[in-house]
């Protein structure tokens, strides 16, 4: 994995005042889908591992190096979106 740089916005300050941009040290993103089985089999493919965790029936997440992860939750309702 690459560093990670700082996150910079045309016009956006920091809470001392600077515009240098925020550094982002850790992410987590949720994704909804509608078969957590088959979610499941991608994602394991795309990072070449089972899930991490599966703390309830309805969820897997995958932690990466450094800090973040993706969280899959079965949530037929909301899935191909983000939360």
């Amino acid at each position: 994995m690459g560093a990670v740089r700082p996150l910079q916005r045309k016009g956006a300050h920091n809470s001392s005042g600077s515009s240098e941009g925020m550094t982002l040290t850790t992410a987590l993103s949720v994704v909804a889908v509608s078969d957590l089985a088959k979610a499941r089999g991608f994602y394991t493919n795309l990072f070449g591992r089972g899930p991490d965790l599966e703390p309830m029936p309805t969820l897997a997440q995958w932690d990466i190096e450094n800090g973040g992860g993706v969280q899959v939750v079965e949530q037929p309702e909301n899935s191909g979106s983000s939360l």
